[in-house]
């Protein structure tokens, strides 16, 4: 046997030893056996992570309406309570946020006004962290909206429930 084939053979034979060992070690792995497993220079998850369906509560800094809003326009806030993230992170109450109007309505005949909003970053340990999250539309008539004719108006200090689009790693 050629020396390149004695190599693909022991390689092999070590793979399958590998495979074995892993397969039969019986029950399910914690997260620091599978961490141990990983390749060298292999992560998982990022070492602070906020991960994707996380709900954030906001409290508005500023007043909106569907009368006034338009899709783009800035917003600003605060987190109401501390969210853990993946790996003991933390976004403490209090930090800033700044978000955007995703889609305005006003109050029109047939139809019913609304507002939809969206989360573009948090200033987290004095860094400002990108994180797209959205919550649900607030429709006129809707708890939280607050009665100004039929247009939603959602006044400084309303509390607003986003939840985190996609998992993003934190400084």
């Amino acid at each position: 046997m050629s020396h390149s084939g004695r190599t693909s053979l022991t390689a092999c034979v070590l793979l399958s030893a590998a495979l074995w060992l892993l397969t039969s070690c019986g029950g399910e792995s914690t997260p620091a056996q599978a961490a141990s497993l990983a390749p060298v220079g292999y992560s998982a998850a990022p070492a602070r992570a906020v991960l994707s369906g996380t709900r954030i509560r906001v409290a508005l800094a500023v007043n909106l309406s569907s009368e006034t809003a338009s899709a783009g326009d800035a917003w600003r806030g605060s987190v109401t309570e501390t969210v853990r993230t993946l790996n003991g992170g933390l976004i403490p109450a209090g930090s800033m946020v700044e978000g955007v109007v995703a889609a305005a309505t006003p109050a029109t005949r047939g139809a019913r006004a609304m507002l939809e909003l969206g989360v573009q970053s948090i200033r987290v340990n004095d860094h400002d962290e990108s994180i797209a999250a959205s919550a649900e539309p607030v429709m006129a008539g809707a708890s939280l909206a607050r009665g100004e004719g039929a247009d939603v108006v959602l006044p400084d200090g309303t509390v607003v429930s986003f939840t985190v689009s996609h998992t993003v790693a934190m400084r």
